[in-house]
């Protein structure tokens, strides 16, 4: 990186006149400007595309930081070198005068010049530590990051392919390759040379991996250039731990044995073996996207670790340093100075602890709260040595001050990484939903024009049961996904009610059949996980139910706890979505109808009736669990939805419109 150049040769230079070297940094500081302007604006281009990948929003957030040090430092090198250019130019000016009294004040202030100068060479190292980091952060995000868009592209081709081969199934079934028309025996080939080139691509892609993660665990274990930062320490672990995570999951599910099984049911026409092979290819690299995802909760509780580690430190100092006031307060006059023995152990500890804060670019801005309780620590020692109980105390009690004003910056931290780990797999959470949506809505693509047409044939029948098994695996995901909302109540209730909706339309698939609420199940499974997806969505939340809103979830985001996966926010979000969706249900039902509902529109009615008086508990329920109980009071859980039969709700059924004036928003 040109800065980093220019900061390096900047260093090793021979001394210039402080002047020019301020002149000189400052072009360094406007170019670091230049590149937090930059990061901005990929910023604020992500933001208005609405882009999802927490790879790359991490990888900018590591460099906005690694920049905004860089520019501090480099703003503070710069007012050193012009403290020592003014020191310099006092130093000249008494040199000219001819009485000693002049003459020591032009020693005085060139040994300020030098003082000011040394610190100011520190400061620019560290600036060019700072933007060497930024440039190996980059050159690794770049490699890490291209890997796992290379692995997303693997994936959607892969996808590609299998759909294409399920539709090429009843056109090839039952007959030899031999047999097939030409065209047929093409559309194969071309399958089969697809197949064959991602194997290769996948082959290539788990050796760069293996590479690149070897290379950083050895940068990581033997650092070269000086120490790196925590942060950047941690950054290459955890990238390197990922990636040969995911090789090793690519090793151990047999990536390479899944592709060529695929690709050889393709060259001999066994599609059913080829898809199911497909099926595994897909699933095993699904798992190794999640290993590359996994390395930002790493760097997450390395973080998480540092933080409750430098607070543990602080507390400490704040024990022992009440201890050498209450001391002080009791001590014998002739016993103050036999304090600072303490009292100097306890000043080394603090420097310990500010050397760990500083190095760390998370921390670096509680570095100098504690830097203020070193100096007035130091202050206590002087104090003490010469008997002054009152001056020690006095400054006793400013260091005491600074040591719990930087542990209240540490605690303000820990509960911000939480929060954004939180909002982490918030944002994870609605991509699945969204995900899930997006295949229900193709197979509702496949399904639909089977079930248009106007008499289901054997052919036609056999499909549907083969649909039938997407249709149960779209159900067994949304379960799996209810797993990580157990604790809340709309959310989860809300998952019931798309497994008993999904059950509708996966009964009469694996039948070969159509009793008329296959397809607007299916499309209702689409409109529940899209609503959840929404409730989810940040943007647009009313201000009064911020995230850290009592209720909701796993409770309120008090101090010392985690936020809520679903906030209150969510939950009503929720609850208003699924109410506007039996509403228009309802609506647009009686208009098909006109008063005269038949068999399968009455039942569809009944189940909305039933829904209804589900999301009447529900939202009864979510208020209750928004208010504080009692003492002694037992907790109110979400009691399980009564599944409804085919034949209406349970316990009698309402007429349509009962249901539609009841469904009303």
């Amino acid at each position: 990186m040109r800065l980093e150049r220019q900061q390096d040769e900047l260093n090793r230079r021979q001394p210039d006149a402080p002047a020019t070297r301020a002149a000189e940094q400052q072009r360094i500081t406007r170019g670091t400007e230049t590149q937090a302007r930059q990061l901005q604006k990929v910023r604020d281009r992500l933001e208005l595309n609405r882009l999802e990948e927490p790879a790359l929003d991490e990888l900018i957030d590591q460099a906005g930081r690694l920049v905004d040090r860089a520019q501090r430092t480099s703003d503070a090198a710069q007012a050193k070198l012009r403290e020592a250019a003014a020191a310099e130019a006092q130093a000249a000016r008494a040199a000219e005068a001819a009485d000693p009294a002049a003459a020591q004040q032009s020693a005085e202030a060139r040994a300020r010049a030098d003082a000011a100068q040394a610190r100011a060479a520190q400061d620019q190292e560290a600036v060019r530590q700072r933007l060497e980091e930024l440039t190996k952060l980059l050159d690794q995000g770049q490699d890490a990051l291209g890997l796992k868009l290379e692995l997303a592209r693997l994936q959607t081709e892969q996808a590609a392919l299998a759909q294409d081969t399920r539709e090429l199934l009843p056109r090839t079934a039952g007959r030899a390759t031999e047999d097939l028309p030409r065209e047929l025996r093409e559309r194969l080939e071309e399958l089969r040379q697809r197949q064959e080139d991602l194997a290769e691509q996948a082959r290539e892609t788990v050796e760069r991996m293996l590479d690149i993660a070897e290379a950083l665990a050895r940068q990581s274990a033997s650092p070269q250039d000086g120490e790196p930062s925590a942060e950047q320490s941690d950054r290459d672990r955890a990238t390197a731990r990922a990636l040969a995570e995911a090789a090793a999951v690519a090793q151990r599910q047999g990536l390479s044995q899944q592709m060529e099984q695929s690709e050889q049911g393709l060259e001999e026409n066994r599609l059913s073996q080829a898809g199911e092979a497909q099926l595994d290819t897909l699933d095993t690299l699904e798992q190794m996207m999640k290993q590359l995802g996994d390395q930002d909760e790493l760097r997450q509780e390395l973080l998480r670790r540092r933080l409750l580690a430098l607070a543990e430190k602080l507390r400490r100092l704040i024990e022992s340093q009440a201890i050498e006031i209450a001391s002080l307060e009791d001590a014998a006059d002739d016993r103050v100075p036999v304090l600072a023995e303490a009292q100097s152990a306890l000043w080394v500890r603090t420097i310990a602890v500010q050397t760990e804060a500083e190095a760390d670019e998370n921390t670096a801005d509680v570095a100098p709260i504690i830097d203020q309780a070193i100096d007035a620590q130091a202050q206590a020692l002087s104090a003490l040595r010469g008997g002054d109980r009152a001056e020690a105390l006095a400054v006793e009690a400013v260091a005491l001050e600074r040591l719990e004003e930087a542990l209240a910056k540490v605690q303000e931290k820990q509960q911000e990484a939480q929060q954004d780990q939180t909002k982490k797999q918030r944002a994870e959470l609605r991509k699945k939903y969204l995900e899930l949506a997006e295949r229900q809505a193709g197979l509702i693509d496949e399904v639909a024009p089977l079930l248009d047409a106007p008499t289901l044939t054997r052919r036609t029948r056999a499909a549907l049961r083969g649909l039938s098994q997407q249709q149960g695996e779209i159900k067994d995901a949304a379960a799996e996904l209810g797993d990580d909302v157990s604790d809340t109540v709309v959310f989860r209730r809300t998952h019931d009610l798309i497994e008993r909706t999904a059950e509708r339309a996966r009964a009469p698939l694996s039948r070969g059949e159509d009793d008329g609420r296959v397809l607007p199940s299916q499309r209702k499974v689409v409109a529940l996980l899209e609503s959840m997806a929404a409730a989810l969505d940040e943007i647009g939340t009313p201000p009064e139910f911020a995230e850290n809103s009592p209720g909701g979830g796993a409770g309120g985001g008090g101090a010392g706890q985690a936020p809520p996966l679903v906030p209150t926010s969510s939950e009503l979000k929720l609850l208003r979505g699924v109410q506007q969706a039996v509403y228009d249900e309802t609506r647009r039902l009686n208009d098909e109808a006109r008063g005269r509902p038949t068999a399968g529109q009455a039942s569809r009615l009944d189940d909305l009736a039933a829904e209804q008086r589900e999301l009447s508990d529900i939202g009864r329920r979510l208020i209750e669990s928004m208010t504080p109980a009692a003492p002694g009071a037992e907790s109110i859980r979400p009691a399980p939805i009564t599944p409804t039969g085919d034949s209406g709700t349970p316990g009698g059924s309402e007429t349509s419109a009962d249901a539609e004036e009841s469904a009303g928003p």
